[in-house]
């Protein structure tokens, strides 16, 4: 999936999943846990990308890890998924013999102390039920247009990780909503390839643009995400249009009376502000004052006017908005996992940010950084 070049992304993923479905139906069928493996259920995460080498292992931590007797690698196996009891049997038929559960719960306490690893209580798992109603809660329901900022690690330790809070957030907004996320990747990549070059918006999104289905814009820095009825609508003709324009996704979306939900981030992540600003207009923004190189869907490489940034800090913090929006009643506040979440529709943002620029902007005297 990392190297597709040209082509269409959708037909070639859907032509991947079924294979991946044939390969599943063919696989051995999981045993369902039973009520031994509950008594060993907590679950161990890695959080290094190496295993600790005993001569560099404190003493006594070093002597608990070989006391379990367990390889050294078995600590790959701590993927954030498998409890304790899953596990145990994994090493127990890479080792050939039987390995005992309390051996394979001494042998992560031991990396947890040397701060390898982490132990979840396996209460403390957020599954995608859990996700689906607490969206319901704040207010998410079938059919919106939603576009979603995100923080994983604010949700909590999630089973499946990002995927399913994609699964879940798909689910809410049903098969006649639309979702949309951020797909940026903020001028990191020397040519965009919209089939393949990844995000830096976070976890989330880079799990979502890869779901066959997914609609990607073409714009170099900041291309957005959708998936539903609404999807190619919203994305095409994005770095045509200019970015943050009254073209843009994000402003097609608010007109379409879309909502911006945040899942443990504030509105300093919400883009749809900077909608905004450059309706003011802004002087500090030019959506084509920069050069930029994308992959056309023939495989070509084309170079296109794109996004120069401001050549300074904005006078009016973002954070602003948080504050503004906290006291419409219309931005609905709760808990998704464990993240703090907003609801609020999008032309809220919109609005804030114009009112707390109109009388800025006119004296304001940044530019953009051009890069041609």
């Amino acid at each position: 999936k990392r190297w597709m070049w040209g082509g269409s992304r959708n037909e070639i993923l859907s032509q991947l999943g079924e294979m991946e479905s044939s390969v599943r139906r063919a696989g051995p069928v999981a045993r369902r846990a039973g009520a031994r493996d509950r008594s060993f259920a907590h679950i161990p995460r890695r959080k290094r990308p190496i295993t600790p080498t005993p001569e560099n292992t404190r003493s006594d931590i070093a002597a608990r890890i070989r006391k379990t007797g367990l390889p050294q690698w078995a600590v790959y196996w701590a993927d954030g998924e498998r409890s304790i009891a899953q596990i145990t049997r994994l090493v127990s038929q890479e080792v050939g013999q039987t390995v005992a559960p309390e051996a394979v719960s001494n042998y992560f306490e031991a990396h947890t102390d040397l701060g390898y690893t982490e132990i979840i209580d396996a209460t403390d798992v957020i599954s995608k039920k859990m996700l689906v109603e607490d969206l319901k809660e704040l207010g998410v329901v079938s059919g919106m247009i939603v576009m979603v900022h995100s923080s994983l690690s604010s949700v909590g330790h999630v089973t499946g990780s990002a995927e399913t809070v994609v699964d879940a957030l798909l689910s809410a907004v049903g098969r006649s909503g639309t979702l949309v996320m951020p797909s940026f990747n903020h001028g990191g990549t020397s040519v965009y390839n919209p089939m393949t070059s990844r995000v830096t918006s976070g976890a989330i999104p880079d799990a979502f643009w890869r779901r066959a289905g997914v609609e990607r814009s073409n714009h170099p820095s900041h291309a957005v995400a959708a998936h539903g009825p609404r999807a190619r609508d919203l994305t095409t003709g994005h770095v045509e249009g200019g970015i943050w324009t009254e073209h843009d996704p994000i402003a097609r979306l608010i007109r379409a009376g879309g909502y911006i939900l945040s899942l443990g981030v504030t509105h300093t992540s919400s883009t749809a502000y900077h909608i905004g600003e450059l309706s003011v207009p802004c002087g500090c923004i030019d959506p084509f004052g920069s050069l930029g190189r994308i992959v056309d869907e023939d495989g070509s490489i084309r170079t296109v006017d794109t996004l120069a940034w401001r050549g300074g800090s904005c006078p009016v913090d973002p954070a602003k908005l948080n504050v503004t929006l906290s006291k419409n009643p219309k931005q609905k506040a709760g808990k998704v996992g464990r993240a703090n979440a907003t609801l609020v529709p999008a032309r809220l943002i919109y609005d804030a940010r114009r009112r707390h620029l109109r009388t800025v902007c006119p004296t304001c005297n940044i530019k953009p950084k051009a890069n041609r």
